[in-house]
């Protein structure tokens, strides 16, 4: 390919990836828990970008604060810790919870709907209090006309012992949750020494994808890091149809060359895979990959 025409491709990639970003569905997502439960050391660890630590946050309530990062599909809202008075009470807080859920839903965008909450439970607090069983069967019942999903985390799951026991404690419950899943956010030392390592948030992410609208499933493969095998998979069904659909054009008898109706196929490939899995690309690698 001469360089003129290969420059020409790259920037037309480069451009196609930029736009294909900016068009991605916003995922939005609210998590719950009791004060130092690990909220934001779960989310930091789940996406490509450290949403709970930079990302820019405005109370949208007293209690609620919505956290977003520029140019990047997400965003959370989050509670300063789910308290059992004061200011941060069960009933004020879910009242504020409903009524965001509401009104995302009311605009009739799915860029400003809720799609799934997260409910944090430390493992290592080894107990689900009755008050937060009251919460989630409440909001439950508040919301059940809105269907959003809701996942339990059982947070700083050092021990399997205790999250298995904990995890059946709250399963015999009975509650209409989509599910609850133990991790380990982080790698978990002590006095420098690794105790135990990171493990569930790709069982969590698995979980999240199929809870949440297939309108979104770019999205959330796109921006979360922690499983890769959801971002190969994408990549595979991208490579799939772009290669059913070259093959179509090679079969029809063309008397010009084939290759100016090819590369609109293979760009369309790389842009889409570049988005699975959420990576910068520099226009010296395309320019590489395309010669």
């Amino acid at each position: 390919m001469e360089e003129n025409n290969l420059d020409e491709v790259v920037g037309t990639i480069m451009k196609k990836i930029e736009k294909n970003k900016k068009e991605l569905k916003k995922l939005n997502m609210m998590i719950l828990g009791k004060t130092g439960v690990g909220k934001s050391t779960l989310i930091n660890n789940m996406f490509s970008e450290p949403i709970a630590t930079t990302g820019v946050g405005r109370p949208v309530t007293r209690e609620i604060h919505k956290y977003e990062v520029e140019n990047f599909p997400l965003t959370i809202y989050d509670t300063p810790g789910l308290e059992l008075g004061g200011n941060n009470s069960m009933e004020s807080l879910l009242n504020e919870v409903v009524q965001v859920i509401k009104d995302g839903i009311s605009t009739e965008d799915i860029n400003n709907a809720i799609h799934c909450i997260l409910y944090c439970v430390s493992t290592a607090n080894a107990r689900f209090e009755d008050a937060e069983k009251e919460f989630i069967n409440n909001f439950l019942v508040k919301t059940s006309d809105f269907k959003v999903p809701v996942i339990i985390v059982l947070t700083k799951s050092y021990s399997d012992d205790d999250a298995m026991a904990l995890k059946q404690a709250i399963e015999n419950e009975n509650l209409a949750i989509s599910g609850i899943i133990p991790v380990v956010a982080a790698d978990y030392k002590i006095n420098g020494v690794l105790v135990r390592e990171a493990y569930g948030l790709d069982i969590l992410t698995e979980m999240i994808s199929n809870v949440i609208p297939e309108a979104l499933q770019e999205t959330f493969t796109s921006i979360q890091k922690v499983n890769i095998k959801m971002k190969i998979k994408r990549a595979n069904t991208i490579v799939g149809v772009s290669a059913a659909a070259s093959v179509g054009l090679c079969a029809i008898p063309i008397p010009l060359s084939d290759a100016a109706l090819l590369v609109p196929e293979q760009i369309g490939m790389l842009v889409g895979i570049t988005t699975a899995f959420g990576l910068p690309v520099e226009k010296s690698t395309l320019a590489a990959i395309i010669s």
